[in-house]
């Protein structure tokens, strides 16, 4: 604006300007405002969410628990879109496992695996859940569950897991065959599972 002659000429014309752009601005400036505050809201809102979805979880399930009896909602349902909702079907599951509530373990587990972002927790539900339906003698899905287990570091468990579903339905060279290539997944640094395996494998002999 320094082209004008005097500030009058500025003035008129910065009036002139605010005339036809100044709405748009105005928009263009809430907009701008309306995004940060939404941002800054859902991650305020994310965080809270996740702090009181934590501090259910620990309050049920941690070593100090203070929950009394069966919350009438799980953590699932009221945190679904958290990690604590899978930690929390895991942790039911367990519950339920020892209350010898076979159905409930399954339903956990199933959603468990089929909402769980992290491949290691979804392959750690998966064969929790092969080992509930092994245990209702439910073979085919058990082996399914397994099955579906990809990630390497559980290899040698899901192997394992395929020999007692052979073993429980009498396929003892199938169970053989699981058990010795569970045998040569197992990790050098847990020998205690390698001596499980084993004798399991050697439990064989005597069918």
């Amino acid at each position: 604006m320094n082209d004008y002659a005097n500030d009058e000429e500025q003035l008129d014309a910065l009036k002139s300007w605010w005339a036809e752009n100044g709405q748009t601005v105005i928009i263009a400036a809430a907009v701008g405002i309306s995004l940060v505050l939404g941002r800054n809201f859902y991650i305020s809102s994310r965080n809270d969410t996740l702090d009181q979805a934590s501090d259910r979880y620990y309050q049920q399930f941690g070593e100090d628990s203070a929950l009394s009896g069966s919350p009438k909602t799980s953590i699932a349902e009221e945190f679904p879109s958290t990690p604590y909702a899978v930690l929390g079907n895991l942790a039911e599951a367990r519950q339920a496992v020892e209350d010898e509530e076979l159905d409930k373990a399954a339903e956990l587990l199933q959603w468990a695996a089929d909402n769980a972002d992290q491949p290691a927790v979804i392959a750690q539900a998966r064969l929790r859940l092969g080992s509930v339906l092994l245990a209702q003698q439910k073979y085919d899905a058990a082996m399914a569950a397994v099955n579906a287990i990809k990630i390497t570091s559980f290899a040698a468990s899901a192997e394992e897991l395929k020999g007692d579903i052979e073993a429980a339905r009498g396929n003892m060279d199938k169970a053989r065959n699981a058990y010795q290539g569970a045998l040569t997944q197992v990790h050098k640094a847990v020998p205690q599972h390698a001596a499980i395996i084993q004798l399991k494998l050697d439990s064989l002999e005597s069918r």
